[in-house]
């Protein structure tokens, strides 16, 4: 009697462990479908840094990517990260500011697909950053040769074309932006 009574208890602790294992595995295999098939956006933020009615802009190293070109401060946001900490990381790590959460206000979303013609899609958060500890300064050499304020009014030909035109719907008071779309396909 005793040996049934344990039998029957370990068949029914089997038993559930493997429906618990399949059930794991269900849910993975689900997880690698939606993988395949779901849309998927790189994420990147961007800082509007103003002082006295001008902005800071760096011109971009020979990294690969629109060299001699200026931009914002800006960089992608890292997995598990949230927006506004990886806006004072790149801050931090672009510029050596010190920024703190309440010291950025959401500006800006772009949904843009890449000027690389690759296809991707990107997700840009712009925020104005209002008060900072410490003088920018150039922190990446291998990635910006040049850092200066401009106005609005004057920022340099060689400014990213997407980033000039986000500025200006910024200063219009537009918090959205769609660029790249092919609206006839």
């Amino acid at each position: 009697k005793c040996s049934n009574t344990y039998l029957y208890v370990s068949w029914g602790i089997f038993t559930y462990h493997i429906s618990f294992i399949m059930d794991i595995l269900k849910d993975q295999a689900y997880e690698k479908e939606l993988n395949k098939t779901r849309f998927k956006a790189i994420p990147a933020v961007f800082a509007v840094i103003e002082k006295d009615g001008c902005i800071l802009l760096g011109k971009r190293a020979d990294t690969g990517y629109m060299a001699g070109k200026y931009g914002l401060v800006s960089g992608h946001v890292d997995g598990g990260e949230p927006l506004k900490q990886a806006m004072i990381r790149e801050i931090e790590e672009e510029v050596g500011l010190i920024v703190k959460a309440e010291d950025l206000d959401f500006v800006h979303i772009s949904h843009r697909v890449s000027e690389e013609k690759d296809g991707t899609e990107r997700m840009d958060f712009f925020f104005y950053i209002k008060d900072w500890v410490g003088e920018p300064a150039i922190m990446e050499k291998d990635k910006c040769t040049h850092l200066d304020w401009f106005s609005y009014d004057t920022l340099p030909e060689e400014t990213i074309l997407y980033i000039k035109n986000i500025l200006k719907r910024i200063q219009e008071g537009k918090n959205y932006t769609e660029d790249g779309w092919n609206y006839e396909k």
